[in-house]
């Protein structure tokens, strides 16, 4: 049962309307895909976000349907990231640097067809290493991939272990169930008891993918939806039967997508992203879905993904959110035709590429979404215990000094050399988080020589937060002159898009043989 929690998430009215009403049990293709890649204080627990673009969570379903393919649309206006389209390819299309996500089918492992399949496998590695690859569509339905919880197991282990044997560095993601409710819970509960028990181990997946669909789950003729996974007759009683008019409900689909999260946790799987690689409005007008109820359908889908947490099922890697990106249904399918029954709603350009007002809408939300600013770094409150040491020229290592009261402060010490404390802190006033942020501590003797004294790791500073750290030394000796101490950060945001930030600030310490009476000096903080 799912735990009753707060979901943080903007406000989003439950309305009606999405998908395409089969009058046959007949859904739609199947999707899905992963783009995508001392003691401090208040430096959070988790890592920064895997996407600190919004744009970057956003992709969309091409249908290949009559040979159409990517390059015959101009998909610039929509701003999307990434996109699939149901095949795998050697050297995929990627218009403005659009990701790609693979995708291998259950046809594609048929036993006439393994060898040929592996061979295409080698040549894809050679040429996408650390891609996505989606073994299966939908396998939980019929008229798609169609296969009952063992079948699905066994397919997927001999898939995942074919693909990592040749890179280690791809990233897995499971075939996307069509709709994450109950009975489709239940169907991945016996493809994970499968796996155990055929190959004695959990199953193992970089990426968990969903689709996010409100369909009938009844198998009668004549019903509209999803039917009921293969092999899982006797669990009939588990389908929802939901209603047409149901099919864009918000609190269903939320409530859906936070139970599966919930569902990875129970599994062991909290730790691994969420995407969502099919999911739309599929009802045509006819069903009462005009354009209007498609658009706040997608539109208020889109402020939850972007906004939904939760502190005790959420992705920690990407601030505790439940879904890290999301495809939508779809660029291009045909719209639906009464006279056959056959296509759906929800498409962004029509098959022969015009631009449709829903593509409008998508492009423009994603557009207003600013990409986060670089990280700004300012250091503060630094300052060195003792301010300054005062030691006689016949000083000792291990011997005692005397301690100095001056109008400029203490530079008391009990032994030679003495034990130093650098206190600071370092701010973050820009908009983004930074991520893998280094801060080293170097001393600068009065020669000009420079030695490392300690390095530190921090996983993540937020936008417009500070974090206090200090640093304690006591080195081997100290001349009398300027000590310079720097403390040198970098924010190494890179890897997620970025610009690298760096900053550093430095403290002399003065190393005297009488007391500071006559001058005070002041740290020096520099860009």
């Amino acid at each position: 049962m799912l735990h009753k929690r707060i979901v943080h998430a903007s406000a989003i009215p439950a309305t009606s309307g999405w998908a395409f009403l089969l009058v046959q049990p007949f859904l739609l293709l199947g999707l899905l895909l992963w783009l995508m890649a001392g003691n401090v204080e208040p430096v959070q627990a988790q890592s920064c976000s895997v996407f600190p673009d919004p744009q970057q969570r956003f992709g969309f379903n091409v249908a290949r349907d009559g040979g159409r393919h990517i390059d015959d649309y101009n998909v610039s206006p929509l701003h999307a990231h990434w996109y699939l389209d149901y095949f795998a390819q050697e050297v995929p299309s990627q218009p403005n640097g659009m990701v790609y996500a693979q995708m291998i089918r259950s046809k594609d492992w048929q036993p006439q067809k393994i060898t040929e399949t592996l061979t295409m496998i080698d040549a894809i590695v050679a040429n996408n290493p650390g891609t996505l690859w989606i073994l299966g569509n939908e396998p939980d339905r019929d008229k798609q991939d169609g296969q009952t919880p063992a079948e699905y197991a066994v397919f997927y282990h001999e898939l995942y272990h074919a693909i990592k044997e040749r890179d280690p560095n791809s990233r897995i993601a499971i075939g996307g169930v069509v709709q994450p409710t109950p009975l489709r819970r239940h169907y991945l509960d016996l493809v994970l008891a499968a796996y155990q028990s055929r190959y004695g181990t959990v199953l193992p997946v970089d990426v968990w993918n969903i689709h996010a669909f409100i369909l009938r789950e009844e198998k009668k003729q004549g019903s509209w939806g999803a039917s009921l996974p293969p092999g899982m007759d006797e669990f009939a009683a588990e389908g929802k039967l939901y209603e047409v008019w149901e099919h864009d409900n918000q609190a269903i689909f939320q409530e859906n997508i936070l139970a599966f999260r919930q569902w990875m946790a129970d599994n062991g799987y909290r730790d691994k992203p969420l995407v969502i690689t099919e999911y739309g409005i599929l009802l045509s007008p006819l069903h009462g879905f005009p354009y209007e109820k498609v658009r706040d359908f997608m539109t208020g889908s889109f402020d939850y993904f972007l906004s939904a947490t939760d502190a005790e099922v959420g992705y920690p890697a990407d601030g505790n959110r439940l879904v890290q990106a999301w495809s939508w249904f779809s660029l291009n399918y045909p719209p639906y035709d009464p006279e056959t029954n056959l296509g759906h709603n929800g498409n962004l350009l029509t098959p022969q590429g015009g631009l449709l007002a829903l593509g409008q809408d998508y492009g423009q939300y994603i557009a207003a979404l600013a990409a986060p600013e670089t990280v700004q770094l300012s250091y503060s409150r630094l300052r060195m215990e003792p301010s300054y040491l005062v030691t006689p020229t016949t000083a000792t290592p291990g011997g005692t000094i005397p301690t100095v009261q001056t109008q400029f402060g203490s530079a008391a010490q009990s032994t030679w050399p003495p034990t130093l404390t650098l206190e600071s802190q370092l701010r973050n006033s820009g908009t983004a988080a930074g991520c893998n942020i280094q801060v080293e501590l170097w001393h600068q003797a009065p020669d000009g020589e420079r030695m490392l004294v300690e390095q530190r790791q921090l996983a993540t500073l937020a936008a417009a937060s500070s974090a206090s750290f200090n640093f304690t030394w006591q080195p081997d000796q100290l001349t009398v002159g300027a000590h310079r101490f720097i403390v040198r950060s970098k924010v190494d945001n890179g890897a997620i898009g970025l610009p690298i930030a760096e900053q550093e600030a430095t403290y002399t310490l003065l190393v005297l043989t009488e007391p500071l009476t006559n001058y005070q000096y002041l740290p020096t903080v520099q860009r």
